[in-house]
């Protein structure tokens, strides 16, 4: 799957596996939070024409991020909550 440089030591795996549901959760509300940055960087720099197809695609393809932690919360049953 991922090409790290390195193997992963199972004692780090085994530790974060408790907190899974708030590793989770982080990264939803990142997903989110990029996505609306991009927006608020299309309607900062709107007098750039040449950024604004770009910008939408990002929060686009960032919100897709986001929605599939959100599905993989519910699935795992974390629901999605402030940190």
């Amino acid at each position: 799957m991922l090409r790290l440089a390195s193997d992963t030591d199972p004692s780090w795996v085994a530790g974060l596996l408790p907190a899974l549901p708030e590793l989770l959760l982080d990264h939803a509300h990142c997903e989110k939070k990029a996505a609306s940055t991009a927006i608020n960087l299309v309607f900062r720099y709107q007098t750039i024409p040449e950024l604004m197809a770009p910008l939408s695609a990002l929060a686009r393809e960032e919100l897709t991020h986001f929605e599939l932690l959100l599905e993989i919360l519910e699935r795992r049953g974390i629901p999605f909550r402030p940190l």
